[in-house]
């Protein structure tokens, strides 16, 4: 009797098996770099969250759909069970870095097909702005200037502090940047005016001191 391969036939069916599968899925790849210096991300969590389609209405509920962590080289790989969605983004996290956010089109991706999205990490830096004074009279005006999305030592237009104070102000910034402020002080010792910038180490605590 001649005897058949079924090897070949084996093969074949896991193959379309696969494929099958893919093709009833979302699929979303990429890598993750270090904003600062290019660098390949290893272990980082990241995330797909979705707006689906339920009972014939898109709703404003985001759900995570998939998550995966980087391996050496950075790269990642999000795969969920197609189905009707409004909206999609990627969130990656780690800590001492800032969430990076990207938002990706559903008319962009294709059932089956590899959407290749790249995403970078900003590291972060911690910044503690003190301003104390020892007039009664003192006014101090604080401000940053930055162009830095992340950063949030300029959500005050300008900090004001009046009379004998000693106050601390956290905020953050990206790391590795440096960071342009401004101080105007008026009091019985005269009128200060200070123009200055400071370099922000990543994973560092940036200290800014004025005293009046």
């Amino acid at each position: 009797m001649k005897q058949v391969n079924i090897f070949p036939l084996i093969a074949l069916f896991f193959l379309m098996s696969g494929c099958d599968r893919q093709e009833s899925n979302w699929w979303i790849k990429g890598q993750i770099k270090n904003d600062l210096n290019g660098a390949v991300m290893n272990g980082i969590t990241i995330r797909a969250e979705v707006k689906k389609l339920q009972s014939g209405v898109y709703n404003d509920i985001i759900s995570t759909v998939s998550e995966d962590q980087t391996d050496g080289e950075g790269q990642f790989e999000l795969s969920w069970k197609r189905e009707n969605i409004s909206f999609c983004r990627l969130v990656a996290s780690k800590s001492q870095y800032f969430d990076a956010i990207v938002e990706v089109s559903p008319d962009d991706m294709r059932p089956g097909e590899p959407f290749v999205q790249n995403v970078h990490m900003t590291p972060r830096s911690d910044v503690l702005i003190n301003l104390s004074s020892s007039d009664p009279s003192a006014l101090i005006k604080f401000s940053v200037f930055s162009a830095d999305d992340f950063c949030s030592c300029n959500d005050e237009a300008e900090y004001e502090v009046v009379g004998l104070v000693d106050t601390t102000i956290a905020c953050m910034t990206g790391g590795g940047k440096w960071l342009k402020y401004q101080i105007q002080a008026f009091g019985s010792g005269g009128n200060v005016y200070h123009l200055d910038s400071v370099f922000c180490e990543p994973f560092v605590t940036t200290q800014i001191q004025y005293s009046y």
